[in-house]
Protein backbone atom coordinates (compact mmCIF):
# COMPACT_ATOMS: atom_id res chain seq x y z
CA UNK A 1 0.00 0.00 0.00
CA UNK A 2 1.71 3.32 -0.56
CA UNK A 3 2.71 5.29 1.84
CA UNK A 4 -0.02 8.08 1.70
CA UNK A 5 -3.18 5.79 2.01
CA UNK A 6 -1.73 4.07 4.75
CA UNK A 7 -0.01 7.04 7.01
CA UNK A 8 -2.96 9.85 5.77
CA UNK A 9 -5.77 8.51 4.23
CA UNK A 10 -6.33 5.40 6.61
CA UNK A 11 -5.67 7.60 9.81
CA UNK A 12 -7.92 10.39 8.45
CA UNK A 13 -10.56 7.71 8.14
CA UNK A 14 -10.31 6.47 11.58
CA UNK A 15 -10.60 9.90 12.84
CA UNK A 16 -13.96 10.63 10.74
CA UNK A 17 -15.49 6.91 11.97
CA UNK A 18 -14.36 8.02 15.65
CA UNK A 19 -15.98 11.46 15.16
CA UNK A 20 -19.61 10.30 12.97
CA UNK A 21 -22.31 9.46 14.73
CA UNK A 22 -23.94 5.94 14.75
CA UNK A 23 -24.89 5.39 10.93
CA UNK A 24 -23.42 8.51 9.91
CA UNK A 25 -22.15 9.08 6.72
CA UNK A 26 -18.50 9.73 5.60
CA UNK A 27 -18.25 10.92 1.82
CA UNK A 28 -14.88 11.32 -0.31
CA UNK A 29 -14.13 12.75 -3.75
CA UNK A 30 -10.94 11.32 -5.73
CA UNK A 31 -10.04 11.22 -9.53
CA UNK A 32 -11.44 7.84 -11.40
CA UNK A 33 -8.31 5.76 -10.54
CA UNK A 34 -9.51 2.35 -10.23
CA UNK A 35 -6.73 0.79 -8.19
CA UNK A 36 -6.78 3.78 -5.60
CA UNK A 37 -10.61 3.92 -5.34
CA UNK A 38 -10.17 -0.17 -4.36
CA UNK A 39 -7.84 1.04 -1.77
CA UNK A 40 -9.88 3.69 -0.37
CA UNK A 41 -12.88 1.24 0.05
CA UNK A 42 -10.87 -1.30 1.67
CA UNK A 43 -9.43 0.79 4.14
CA UNK A 44 -13.03 2.34 4.88
CA UNK A 45 -14.04 -1.14 5.03
CA UNK A 46 -11.39 -2.35 7.04
CA UNK A 47 -12.12 0.59 9.83
CA UNK A 48 -16.08 -0.63 10.10
CA UNK A 49 -17.74 1.43 7.07
CA UNK A 50 -20.17 0.17 5.09
CA UNK A 51 -19.85 1.09 0.89
CA UNK A 52 -22.77 2.68 -0.26
CA UNK A 53 -23.30 4.65 -3.39
CA UNK A 54 -20.81 6.07 -5.53
CA UNK A 55 -21.98 9.19 -7.21
CA UNK A 56 -20.78 10.28 -10.52
CA UNK A 57 -19.08 14.32 -10.08
CA UNK A 58 -18.79 16.07 -13.20
CA UNK A 59 -15.83 17.93 -12.95
CA UNK A 60 -15.43 19.85 -16.54
CA UNK A 61 -16.60 19.37 -19.92
CA UNK A 62 -13.34 19.54 -22.70
CA UNK A 63 -14.11 21.91 -25.93
CA UNK A 64 -17.29 19.42 -26.64
CA UNK A 65 -15.41 16.21 -26.41
CA UNK A 66 -17.94 15.16 -23.68
CA UNK A 67 -17.77 15.63 -19.63
CA UNK A 68 -15.04 14.47 -17.31
CA UNK A 69 -16.44 13.02 -14.07
CA UNK A 70 -14.57 11.91 -10.88
CA UNK A 71 -16.43 9.65 -8.19
CA UNK A 72 -17.93 10.70 -5.16
CA UNK A 73 -17.78 7.34 -2.90
CA UNK A 74 -20.14 7.48 0.40
CA UNK A 75 -19.43 5.05 3.04
CA UNK A 76 -21.62 4.60 6.19
CA UNK A 77 -20.70 3.98 9.78
CA UNK A 78 -21.48 0.50 10.79
CA UNK A 79 -24.11 -0.44 8.74
CA UNK A 80 -25.15 -4.13 7.78
CA UNK A 81 -22.66 -4.64 5.30
CA UNK A 82 -25.54 -4.68 2.31
CA UNK A 83 -24.85 -1.28 -0.35
CA UNK A 84 -27.91 1.25 0.30
CA UNK A 85 -29.10 2.69 -3.45
CA UNK A 86 -30.96 6.17 -3.69
CA UNK A 87 -34.54 5.75 -4.26
CA UNK A 88 -33.85 8.75 -7.19
CA UNK A 89 -31.07 8.40 -8.49
CA UNK A 90 -31.62 10.39 -11.54
CA UNK A 91 -30.99 13.55 -9.84
CA UNK A 92 -27.36 12.46 -10.12
CA UNK A 93 -27.45 11.58 -13.44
Amino acid sequence: MPLWLEHFIKPTFQTVYEALRPSGVMAINYADNKRVTDAISNIAQDIGFTQEETFRYEISSVNGKGAKYEPIMTFRKGGDGIRRYLTTPSLFD
